[in-house]
């Protein structure tokens, strides 16, 4: 059982990679070091934060199945105001909020109740009806889909052929992802 557990975890981590790659050969523009390094840092330590909680998440819930989602997730927001709160003032971000006007008020307030509150509660109840592999496939398949609503919802432009040969690498890691955790 233990060979299993390793074996699927290394096609998980090779799906994710190939997710990952896939992410990449989308995003990829060209190397300029101004700023890259520290721009690449805050991003990594951001995904591995977010991995962290979403394993987690899943982890807790799949140990305990007489709790429901909607009955624990407020302690996600919880820890999320605790840790803006004492960043927002560690950095002295308190004095400008009376700078708001009303289109960023009104943003903050979409981005707060739709992306982070419905979006990241779909997620989350997402993450533990999937296996891990395809978890982690689905963290970078939002780069794809990011780009594609600015296209439809805001008419930007981009490499269409990059965009579906990228966005299809990772569809087929769902798949392999998928396949090999129906052979268990």
């Amino acid at each position: 059982m233990i060979f299993i557990k390793k074996e699927s975890r290394l096609t998980f981590f090779c799906t994710a990679l190939l997710a990952v790659f896939g992410a990449a050969l989308i995003h990829y523009q060209g190397i300029s070091l101004n700023g890259i390094i520290i721009g690449f840092l805050l991003m990594q330590f951001s995904n591995i934060c977010f991995a962290f909680g979403q394993i987690e998440y899943r982890q807790i819930r799949l140990r305990t199945t007489q709790l429901k989602d909607h009955e624990v997730y407020a302690l996600l927001y919880l820890g999320a105001v605790v840790v803006t709160t004492i960043m927002t003032t560690l950095t002295g971000g308190w004095d400008n909020l009376n700078q708001l006007n009303t289109t960023e008020i009104s943003t903050l307030i979409y981005l707060g109740f739709l992306p982070s509150g419905i979006g990241f509660f779909l997620w989350n109840k997402g993450a533990t009806l999937s296996n891990a592999g395809t978890l982690a496939i689905f963290n970078n398949l939002k780069i794809p889909l990011a780009i594609l609503c600015t296209l439809i919802f805001f008419g930007e432009s981009t490499d269409i052929p990059r965009l579906i040969l990228g966005g299809g690498i990772m569809i087929f890691a769902v798949f392999l992802s998928e396949k090999k955790s129906k052979e268990k």
